[in-house]
């Protein structure tokens, strides 16, 4: 019988890891698929628009950031159950942008 690890086998030897060695697991995840690649790359491109919308938002008034700011929080919360961090990471640039809407 083989046996496969679970994420939770996976999060239990992974949590203490530095920097460096996420980043070389990373690194090996990305250079070993063609799969891995295209998820790496969607994952943080669109993350990369997201903030970029936010900081957009940002530089608005506050009258005119309201309708922007709930379209901004409508995505985050769209993105529940995902997986792969995409909505922490969400949930994260808005927070951190508008921490009062915490």
């Amino acid at each position: 019988m083989s046996y496969y690890a679970s994420w939770i086998d996976v999060k239990r030897n992974i949590k203490d890891f530095s920097k460096d060695q996420l980043l070389d697991l990373i690194g090996d995840l990305y250079r070993l698929s063609a799969n891995n690649k295209e998820l790496f790359n969607a994952r943080f491109s669109l993350l990369l628009m997201y903030e970029k919308e936010i900081q957009n938002v940002t530089e608005l008034t506050p009258e005119k950031q309201k309708v922007f700011k709930n379209r901004l929080h409508a995505i985050m919360e769209s993105a529940s159950g995902i997986g792969w961090g995409y909505h922490d990471g969400l949930r994260q640039l808005y927070y951190e942008s508008f921490p009062h809407d915490h």
